[in-house]
């Protein structure tokens, strides 16, 4: 099959031209290091401005291109590099971030299951605080789990993963926004509440209640202060202002929390008669440690959701780059390391395959088929940002090679002259694979009907060939079936048919060459006008052509 379509050559250095090229059919897996000819007819008229050539006139020329690519030569080994590095740089990063979100997760339990334990102890009717700090708790430990998820699929480059625990972050991060702005913050209706419960419980407390008078004892040891507003809360109705308070033990500096009340009778009448016990209230303290506690909730929880916001971006920006990676060919060059087998994935038959890993560094390569196919093939491809720039065709230095290129819509034919540049392909199949997969499906839509038509012949030819081919050896086997049945028949039959059988065996035989000779005749003949006059064809452009192997 040959395809026709007009593209723009550089002819030669510096005349251009408009050639018509015939392309001879090239199998669709020619790999790097084989030779690609393209015979070419050109028909030129050049430019007396910007050719050199003495003649005017219409030269007509038939060149053959030999593009010879060596196994070894990586035309992208720069931008391959370079992107390799923008991978661990962020992969670093990402994982030094992820620690730092885990702890952050850690603290933020903590500090919440301690102000829950606080609040239940003071006030136990602040019960919507208590239920925001156990969600509080459970989104963090969430956290913890989604960002241990997403360390391991980064250091197994598996980028759909990354992405759908991207989502799971978000939805954490709009909770803890929620609880953070709605239920952390203390409000004045929330202090005077609490002012409330530590009245009614060193009201209890000095009613000897076991559990109030305990909770107090450590509240007043804990934040060296001596009852509700001073010591005097501990003074009787009866007793005269000039004899200290019956402060309990819990008011001394040397309170022993290890040791009963009553073993230290003596240090506490010691310290209520010097009058050496503390003199501040337990209001003012709790209040305070109340509000900070809160603060301090507050501020872990903003912390680690500027953590997690920093991780989406970068698990974002990981992805797109692990993503564009993985259509770049395995590095497989000989590094010094122990060969491998890794899985890679091969984009031109858009599968994964088994391949040899030597060391060098490369991130096309996965330790099984599972994790290659989940990453790189279970995504729809689309047209990259490499296809919309232009060929950078300047002369940088002395290499000349013969490339491919995607503009308006075409995979065209361009020289290459050594500058860095995009949208530069070694061979016509990684040009479409690259850049007319998106649009396979609308050029398919907008084909005209002329054409499929012509595509419709092109696949009945090879049917019909395939049908004939079966043809054949389907008759030549029928016929040795039916003179093995003959003979059978024949030997079986009485002596009176004996003469009948003979005869007809013998026009039968006579009869048989002659069929067989007609029916080999006739299929010669076919051959022979399949080979010598085959399908007329129309101009056709190469994308749709890419089209029509894709159907």
């Amino acid at each position: 099959m040959k395809l026709y379509f007009p593209c723009p050559l550089y002819w030669m250095d510096f005349c251009s031209t408009d050639v018509l090229l015939i392309f001879e059919e090239i199998p669709a897996g020619d790999n790097m290091g084989q030779t690609e000819k393209l015979n070419a007819k050109a028909t030129a008229t050049p430019t007396p401005e910007t050719c050199s050539a003495p003649e005017k006139e219409v030269v007509v020329a038939e060149k053959v291109v030999e593009v010879i690519v060596e196994g070894k030569e990586d035309l992208k080994l720069d931008e391959n590099e370079h992107k390799t590095r923008i991978v661990k740089c962020l992969k670093i990063l990402f994982i030094m971030l992820g620690v730092a979100a885990v702890i952050l997760a850690i603290a933020l339990i903590i500090v919440t299951i301690l102000t829950c334990i606080a609040t239940k102890a003071y006030d136990a009717d602040q019960s919507g605080r208590i239920v925001a700090m156990v969600l509080l708790a459970v989104t963090a430990a969430l956290t913890i789990c989604v960002v241990i998820y997403m360390q391991v699929a980064t250091l197994r480059c598996q980028s759909t993963r990354m992405t759908m625990a991207c989502g799971g972050l978000v939805i954490l991060i709009i909770i803890q926004i929620l609880i953070g702005g709605v239920s952390v913050n203390v409000q004045p209706s929330d202090e005077a509440k609490l002012l409330k419960a530590l009245t009614d419980s060193f009201k209890l407390a000095k009613e000897d209640v076991p559990r109030p008078y305990k909770l107090w004892a450590m509240t007043q040891f804990d934040l060296d202060c001596c009852g509700l507003f001073g010591p005097d809360d501990y003074r009787t109705q009866k007793q005269p202002y000039y004899f200290p308070p019956d402060v309990p033990i819990s008011c001394c500096p040397n309170y022993d929390p290890n040791r009963s009340d009553f073993v230290q009778e003596k240090e506490r009448m010691h310290c209520k008669t010097k009058k050496i016990y503390y003199k501040d209230g337990c209001k003012d303290e709790v209040l305070l440690v109340f509000s900070e506690t809160a603060t301090l909730v507050l501020t872990v929880n903003v912390a680690l959701i500027i953590a997690k916001i920093l991780l989406v971006i970068l698990a974002f920006a990981l992805a797109k780059e692990m993503k564009t990676i993985d259509f770049l060919p395995l590095n497989s060059d000989d590094c010094g390391a122990k060969p491998t087998a890794v899985m890679t994935y091969w984009k031109p038959g858009s599968r994964c395959k088994l391949d040899i890993w030597r060391g060098c560094p490369t991130t096309n390569k996965f330790e099984d088929e599972y994790n290659c196919s989940l990453t790189c093939i279970f995504h729809a491809p689309s047209v990259t940002d490499e296809c919309g720039l232009v060929m950078d065709e300047a002369k940088c230095n002395e290499i000349e090679q013969v490339v491919y290129t995607y503009r308006g819509g075409l995979c065209e034919l361009a020289i290459w002259r050594g500058c860095p540049t995009a949208n530069k392909f070694i061979n016509r199949t990684a040009c479409i694979n690259t850049c007319g997969q998106g649009q396979w499906q609308d050029k398919l839509e907008k084909l005209p009907i002329e054409k499929l038509k012509l595509v419709n012949q092109m696949l009945e030819t090879i049917v019909d060939e395939n049908s004939t081919a079966i043809a054949l050896n389907g008759s030549s086997e029928q016929g040795s079936v039916s003179e093995t049945s003959a003979e059978e028949s024949g030997s079986g039959s009485n002596e009176h048919t004996t003469k009948q059988s003979s005869a007809s065996e013998e026009e039968e035989e006579t009869e048989e060459p002659s069929t067989h000779e007609s029916a080999s005749e006739e299929h010669t003949t076919e051959a022979e006008n399949y080979t010598t006059e085959p399908p007329t064809t129309t101009p056709i452009s190469i994308e749709e052509v890419g089209v029509i192997t894709s159907r």
